[in-house]
């Protein structure tokens, strides 16, 4: 019954909003919408949401399917839907934001779609190719971003993406700002494995099923302490099966964790250095600990990996690439025994990473005034690339 009455409530609330929303757009306010299917996608936007909101000129909205923004957004006079759909048929001359891919054509047909990166790694092998079709601009984190989109594109005549502006990554730069700071624990060398999540597109690069197991055991057995962090939608997939098996299996080794917290940065501040396949977690850790990643990545998908350019550019300025287990324990062992190559990583990091991420520190100020100045019509800025 009390579940019966909460969908009753958010419902007739969502209703409410809705004539709200079309009561602002009644007053001539420009409307945004922030449109967000996941918890992590609250996180990538949280600081514009505020710019835009304390800017007071535009009627702001997020659409959360996730129903986080009240824990990871919690902006005063913010409107928020956590469970309606917003009838796009209806709406028009809209700004709808998102961090979301794949957005259904309604969206776009009479507003004006933005799409804001979530991750630093590059699109190829990451997404599908039309992933981004159904956007006017695209908010780059990375040279690599505008670089990669610009070849996507080159030959699709019907694109409807037409500018690319060269943004940053907010969730990077709050990272900075909250955690650079935090010092690694002094009595044992930590490490973290975060491998990616098993996708259609990227599950020949996964190291989970394959290898987790077998790495986790020699770390452990050398004297590592592990936290293991899958992807948070690996819980709901078929790999499932295999993290219940590894936890299972170390449970009761004092040097072994799991985690599966919301905000993974408050656990891996404090660790020394992290283990990935191609998850982009890697570089948003290295960027702001100005720690170490190790890129674990089987034989079989080196070739086509390493064409993205983040990672054929990026990786031995952050870490090192590695091609079996044995080669991750080795590479960990040596930072643990020569403390000058570990501290050779923080120079290199700092410099690569102001190469190549756009308005480090700053990027939450200028999303929010790019989307400002769409709103109100101003699209001529010099340093957005024009695609059509």
């Amino acid at each position: 019954m009390k579940r019966l009455q909460s969908k009753i409530y958010t419902r007739l609330r969502g209703y409410f909003l809705v004539v709200e929303l079309l009561f602002h757009k009644l007053q001539k306010r420009k409307v945004i919408i922030f449109y967000c299917t996941k918890q992590m996608h609250i996180q990538s936007v949280q600081s514009t949401i505020s710019a835009l909101v304390d800017a007071s000129r535009f009627s702001v909205f997020v659409l959360d399917l996730s129903n986080s923004v009240e824990n990871y957004c919690p902006v005063n006079g913010l409107k928020y839907f956590s469970y309606m759909e917003v009838p796009w048929r209806i709406l028009n001359n809209v700004i709808v934001v998102t961090p979301a891919t794949g957005i259904h054509k309604d969206m776009q047909r009479k507003n004006t779609t933005i799409h804001i990166m979530h991750s630093l790694v590059d699109i190829d092998a990451m997404y599908k190719d039309s992933a981004f079709d159904n956007f006017d601009y695209i908010c780059c984190a990375t040279k690599y971003h505008v670089r990669s989109f610009k070849e996507l594109f080159q030959n699709r005549r019907s694109l409807s993406v037409r500018y690319l502006l060269p943004c940053g990554y907010p969730k990077l730069d709050s990272l900075i700002s909250k955690y650079n700071n935090r010092a690694v624990s002094e009595n044992e060398f930590r490490v973290i494995y975060a491998p990616s999540l098993c996708s259609t597109e990227n599950t020949p690069y996964s190291t989970l099923i394959k290898y987790a197991d077998l790495m986790i055991g020699d770390l452990l057995s050398n004297g590592f302490y592990v936290v293991f962090r899958p992807h948070p939608l690996s819980f709901k997939k078929a790999e499932y099966s295999t993290i219940k098996s590894i936890v299972d299996k170390y449970k009761n080794n004092d040097s072994f964790t799991l985690d599966k917290s919301s905000d993974y940065f408050e656990v891996i501040s404090s660790c020394d250095a992290l283990i990935t396949d191609i998850s982009g977690t890697a570089f948003s850790y290295s960027f702001c600990f100005e720690r170490p990643s190790i890129f674990f990545v089987n034989s079989g998908s080196r070739g086509r990996l390493l064409e993205q350019p983040l990672f054929k550019y990026g990786i031995n300025n952050v870490g090192k690439m590695v091609f079996s287990s044995n080669d991750v324990l080795s590479e960990l062992m040596s930072y643990r025994c020569n403390i000058e190559k570990y501290n050779l990583f923080s120079d290199n990091i700092k410099q690569y990473r102001s190469d190549v991420v756009f308005n480090l520190g700053e990027s939450h100020k200028y999303i929010s005034e790019s989307i400002a100045s769409i709103a109100l019509g101003y699209k001529n800025n010099k340093n957005w690339v024009k695609l059509n």
